[in-house]
Order: structure tokens, then C-alpha cells, then sequence
């Protein structure tokens, strides 16, 4: 037992208490080796991190650069455009002449004069328009801002509403079951008359717009035969209206035209 505790008692110190041991002190070569890390790392650039750092602090300016060409660029389009107004043929019409007259005698010109005046600057006018919108093009193009707000060439005398009449039989009378801004006839005005619904329906009077105004009567027509099961005939149309002016202080009634017509499917 004795020599056993003896033998033990000699054994040799451990891995750990070695490597205490061992004299602390620099490396041999590891200056070099700090100075070649060193060169690597310039040589690399600088981290992902930094680059991020870098664009996060031009990307609020590149974004503030961005709104401000989208701005200035929607702004402009958005001046008037009186390209219609360069063909002097759309002058003859009446209502242009009505407008003419009056304009020049408030001047106190001759019409001719005047009209030719009113040219001029409306040249002057679109060349400036069209130079200023010249490097936006491109960009308008792209993002597919392509409305150009057109100036009406003259005033009209005359307004329309629209208007859904209704009868149970081909023979009975026609019965106003809406007209814009009538509130003895408002069937169904809420959805008639919204903003978007009235800015299609203002489109059906035009004749390129003829089919997109058979296809939403009809479908005008169909909730008119889903709330009144009687109702046979549904017809869709506009009030013509003459305004009142002091050259036509008493207007003659409105006139109703432009109809199309849906009868109830078949069962």
C-alpha cells in the first residue's frame, strides 16, 4: 500500500500545469503576420456593413431627388394643354364665334384682330408648355402618364342628366324612375350618382363610348328588374337642357334623346 501512494506521488505533472509552464512571450514571425493581415484587409475594402452604412446615407436624398423630378414632372403635365386650339377650322364653330364676338367687343376690337391676337398667344403659350415638359417625356412615357388636359375650344349652352325610365308593358307610359340630381327620382342615386359611376356615364354620350353605354344600361336594366319584378322595359337616356342667358331668357323644355332600350330576358 505503501509503495503504491509512493509510485503515485511520482507521477508526472499534467498537460495543463505543462503548458503553465511554458515562458509567455511573442510569437516568432508574428509581426509579419499581423502586417500581411493587415494589407489583406485593405485590400479587400471595406466590410458589408460599412458599404450599407455608405448607400443608407445617400438613400434619403437619392429618394428626396426622386420625389422632387416626380413632382415637378406631374405638375407640369398637368398645365393646360390648348393644342386643340392651333387649329383655327375649330374656331368656326358657333359657339367659338358667340365667344369671339363677345370677347373682342369687350377688348374693343375688331373680331378679326382679336382672333388673330388670341392665336398668337395661344402659340406662344403651347411652345413654352411643350419645351418645359421636353425632358420629362421620357419618364411621363414610362410610367404611363400619358393625360393631357385639353382645353375646351367653348362654353356650351346646354346640359345633360342622365336618366333611367321604366314601364311594365310595351304599351304603357314611361315612367322616371331616376335623373341625376332629382330627388323625386332617386332610384337607386347612391350608386347612380357616385363619383367613378359618373364618370363613366358621362363618357356613354360621346359615340366612341356607344357599346360601353349598351353594356351598362343593361346593366342598369337588370337591378331594375330585380327590384321591381313588373317592370318589362328599361330605357336609359339624357335630359338635354338649354341654361338660362340673357340671350335666351326663357329656354325651351329639356329634350330626351340618345336612349337605348333593354327588355326583360325571357323566362
Amino acid at each position: 500500500m505503501a509503495k503504491r501512494r509512493k509510485r503515485r506521488g511520482k507521477r508526472p505533472p499534467t498537460t495543463a500545469k505543462a503548458a503553465d509552464q511554458v515562458p509567455s512571450g511573442p510569437r516568432a514571425g508574428s509581426t509579419v503576420e499581423s502586417t500581411a493581415a493587415a494589407t489583406a484587409d485593405r485590400a479587400r475594402g471595406p466590410e458589408p456593413a460599412a458599404r450599407r452604412s455608405g448607400l443608407a446615407r445617400w438613400l434619403p436624398h437619392l429618394i428626396g431627388a426622386f420625389v422632387v423630378f416626380h413632382v415637378a414632372a406631374s405638375s407640369l403635365s398637368m398645365i393646360p394643354s390648348l393644342s386643340r386650339a392651333l387649329d383655327r377650322r375649330a374656331w368656326a364653330d358657333e359657339r367659338a364665334q358667340r365667344e369671339m364676338r363677345v370677347w373682342s367687343a369687350r377688348f374693343g376690337m375688331e373680331q378679326r384682330a382679336f382672333e388673330d391676337e388670341l392665336y398668337e398667344v395661344v402659340v406662344t403659350y403651347q411652345t413654352v408648355r411643350d419645351r418645359a415638359l421636353t425632358p420629362f417625356e421620357p419618364y411621363m412615357r414610362w410610367t404611363g402618364q400619358r393625360q393631357s388636359w385639353l382645353m375646351f375650344n367653348a362654353g356650351t349652352q346646354s346640359s345633360d342628366r342622365f336618366g333611367v325610365r321604366a314601364r311594365d308593358c310595351a304599351s304603357c307610359p314611361w315612367e322616371t324612375i331616376y335623373l341625376h340630381a332629382d330627388p323625386a327620382h332617386a332610384w337607386r342615386a347612391h350608386q347612380l350618382g357616385h363619383p367613378r359611376v359618373r364618370s363613366m356615364i358621362f363618357r356613354w354620350g360621346w359615340p366612341s363610348y356607344a357599346e360601353r353605354y349598351d353594356a351598362g344600361c343593361r346593366a342598369i336594366a337588370n337591378l331594375a328588374f330585380l327590384d321591381d319584378p313588373d317592370t318589362q322595359y328599361v330605357e336609359c337616356g339624357f335630359s338635354r337642357t338649354t341654361l338660362h342667358s340673357p340671350d335666351l331668357p326663357d329656354p325651351p323644355p329639356p329634350e330626351w334623346g340618345r336612349t337605348v332600350v333593354v327588355r326583360r330576358p325571357a323566362p
